[in-house]
């Protein structure tokens, strides 16, 4: 057995946990976009528009922050030769 087994199956177990509970979440955000009714068609808009506009937004962060990473990597690399 390897000697850090019961480490990688704590991080494992969270990771589970943190999946679960971030599906649980979404599904309930979609339950109630679905199921009640909002005082006016704006906030309905905005609401939804929360739906698409943050998961953008994650991804672009991070694909800024990998593009940067890389760079910054690529640099190091070049200036050690």
């Amino acid at each position: 057995m390897h000697p850090h087994a019961h480490e990688q199956s704590i991080l494992d177990t969270i990771r589970f946990a943190g999946a679960f509970i971030f599906l649980a979440d979404l599904m309930l955000k979609v339950a109630y976009f679905r199921c009640s009714k909002f005082v006016n068609i704006q906030i309905r808009q905005i609401f939804a528009m929360f739906f698409l506009a943050r998961p953008a937004a994650v991804v672009l962060y991070h694909a800024f922050a990998v593009t940067i990473k890389t760079h910054k990597l690529i640099y190091y690399k070049v200036i050690e030769h």
